[in-house]
C-alpha cells in the first residue's frame, strides 16, 4: 500500500483552529460548537478533479456510472419536480402585490307592474372593466412573499441533497460492486485450489499415505467453498440491481462491464473550507434554515389578521339600453370605493392561529438544531472511518501477504508428504480469509472517501 499524505489534519488544524460561533437563522439561538472536528488529525482525503469530487477516483466507468444516475435518477426528477413547483408558487405570490380584476359584460331584461295593465319593459346593458387593490399596511401580502421564498430555497436545498445523496449511493454501489467482483474472484480461485487438493488428498488415500476422513474433509471444504462463490454471485446481481435503479434503467437488464482489481488511493492535499461554511453547504442543514425561516414569517402573516384590510375597489364602463348603445355619450360610468374591513369578533380565532404557528415554530427549531448537531455527528464519524480505514487497509494487506505465505507452505509441505491436510486446510482458510479481508478494506476506504464528501455537502 502506497503511503498516504494526511492533509485533513493539517488542512482543517490550520483554517479551524480558533472557536466561532455557528451563525443561525434570525430567531434561532446560535449554537456554540468548537470550530474543529476531534478526529480532524486521523483523516486523508484527494483533491477532486474539475472540483467533481468522483473523478478524483480516476475510474472512467465510475464517472459514467455517476453522472448517469445525475441525469436520469428518479428521486432527482422528482426534487427537481419540486423546486419548479415552489418557484411558480413564489411567482404566484408576487402577483398579491397587483390589483385583481378583469372585463365584466352584463345584459339585465326584466318587466315592472306599476299598476293594473300598467307594465314597463326594460333592458339595461353594461360593460366594464372592474380593479381592487389591498394596501399590504400590516405585513400578510409580504411575510407570505417571505414564505414562499423560504419554501422555494428549501426545495432547491432538496433538490441538491437529492443529487449529493444519489451522486454517492451510486459510486458507493459502484465500488460494493467491484469488491463483489473481486470477492467472487478470490472464491473461484480458492475453489480451484480446493479441487485440486481434493485430488493430491484423493490419490493420497488410495495410496495409504492419509486417513480416508481427510478426504471427507477436502470434499466438505469443496462444498463450502461452492456455496460461498454462488452467495457471493447472487450478492453481486442484488448490488446490479440497486444500481439500474440509481440509473433510471430496469432491474435486471444492467450489467457492469468487469474490470482490473481496485487498490489503494493515493490521497492529496484538498481544500475543504471552515466548519462554518461546511455546515452552511450541508443541504439538509440549508433547507432546515428555510423551512425555519418559513415558520417564522408564519407567524408574522398570521398576526396581520389582528388588524384591518385597507383597500380600494374601482370601475369604468358603459351603461346603456342595449348593446348597440353601449359607447355613446352619456352612457358612461365609473366608480371608486375605498373600504375598511375588520374582523374584530374573530380575534379569539387568530389567536388560535397566532399559538398553533408559534408551537410549530418551536418544533421546526428543535428540528434545525438537530439537523445542525447530526451533520458534526456525521462529519466526525467520516473523519474516524476514513482514517479507520486507511490503518486497516495496510493491516489487513500486511496479514494478507503472510497468510498467503503461511499457505503456500503448509501447501507444499503436505503435496511432499511431510504435513497434515488439516494444517493445510486451516492454512487456506486463513488466506482464503485474509483476501477477502483485504478486498473488503480497499472497498471501505473507498466508501469512506464517500462518505466523506457526502457529510461536507459536496453538492455536484
Amino acid at each position: 500500500m502506497r503511503k498516504h499524505a494526511t492533509v485533513l489534519s493539517a488542512l482543517i488544524m490550520s483554517t479551524l483552529s480558533a472557536c466561532a460561533l455557528y451563525q443561525a437563522p434570525e430567531g434561532a439561538p446560535n449554537l456554540k460548537l468548537v470550530n474543529q472536528f476531534t478526529n480532524a488529525d486521523s483523516a486523508s482525503a484527494f483533491q477532486a478533479k474539475d472540483g467533481v469530487w468522483w473523478r478524483g477516483f480516476e475510474d472512467a466507468a465510475l464517472n459514467e456510472v455517476v453522472e448517469t444516475a445525475l441525469a436520469h435518477n428518479t428521486d432527482i426528477r422528482i426534487a427537481l419536480a419540486n423546486v419548479n413547483a415552489a418557484r411558480a408558487l413564489r411567482g404566484l405570490q408576487r402577483w398579491e402585490y397587483l390589483p385583481n380584476g378583469g372585463v365584466g359584460v352584463s345584459l339585465d331584461r326584466g318587466r315592472v307592474e306599476h299598476g293594473e295593465g300598467n307594465i314597463e319593459r326594460y333592458n339595461v346593458a353594461g360593460a366594464e372593466l372592474g380593479a381592487s387593490w389591498e394596501f399590504d399596511l400590516f405585513g400578510r401580502v409580504l411575510n407570505g412573499n417571505r414564505i414562499a421564498d423560504a419554501n422555494r430555497l428549501s426545495a432547491e436545498a432538496d433538490l441538491d441533497a437529492a443529487r449529493l445523496l444519489v451522486a454517492s449511493e451510486a459510486a458507493a454501489t459502484y465500488f460494493r460492486i467491484r469488491a463483489s467482483e473481486q470477492r467472487i474472484a478470490s472464491r473461484a480461485s480458492s475453489l480451484a485450489e480446493q479441487q485440486r487438493i481434493v485430488e493430491i488428498t484423493r490419490a493420497m488415500v488410495e495410496e495409504a499415505r492419509d486417513a480416508h476422513d481427510s478426504l471427507e474433509r477436502a470434499l466438505a471444504e469443496q462444498a463450502n467453498d461452492e456455496a460461498g462463490l454462488l452467495r457471493e454471485r447472487e450478492e453481486r446481481r442484488t448490488l446490479e440491481n440497486r444500481m439500474a435503479v440509481l440509473l433510471g434503467k430496469q432491474p435486471g437488464q444492467w450489467r457492469l462491464a468487469e474490470q482490473d482489481k481496485q487498490h489503494a488511493i493515493a490521497f492529496r492535499p484538498a481544500n475543504l473550507g471552515s466548519v462554518d461554511s461546511l455546515l452552511r453547504n450541508r443541504p439538509d442543514v440549508r433547507s432546515a434554515t428555510q423551512r425555519l425561516i418559513a415558520r417564522q414569517a408564519s407567524i408574522k402573516a398570521a398576526q396581520a389578521a389582528y388588524f384591518p384590510t385597507v383597500s380600494v375597489s374601482g370601475a369604468v364602463g358603459f351603461v346603456a339600453g342595449g348593446f348597440g348603445e353601449l359607447g355613446e355619450s352619456n352612457t358612461e360610468t365609473w366608480s371608486i370605493t375605498p373600504s375598511l374591513s375588520w374582523n374584530v369578533l374573530d380575534f379569539g380565532r387568530t389567536a388560535k392561529r397566532v399559538d398553533a404557528n408559534k408551537a410549530q415554530v418551536e418544533g421546526t427549531l428543535a428540528a434545525y438544531e438537530r439537523t445542525v448537531l447530526i451533520a458534526i455527528e456525521e462529519t466526525e464519524n467520516a473523519l474516524t472511518r476514513l482514517g479507520t480505514s486507511q490503518s486497516e487497509l495496510s493491516m489487513r494487506e500486511r496479514a494478507h501477504r503472510h497468510s498467503l505465505a503461511a499457505a503456500d507452505a503448509a501447501n507444499a509441505r503436505y503435496e511432499e508428504g511431510m504435513g497434515t491436510y488439516l494444517e493445510a486446510l486451516y492454512a487456506r482458510r486463513d488466506s482464503v480469509t485474509a483476501d477477502l479481508a483485504r478486498i473488503d478494506s480497499i472497498a471501505d476506504q473507498r466508501l469512506a472517501t464517500i462518505e466523506l464528501f457526502t457529510v461536507l455537502g459536496v453538492v455536484p
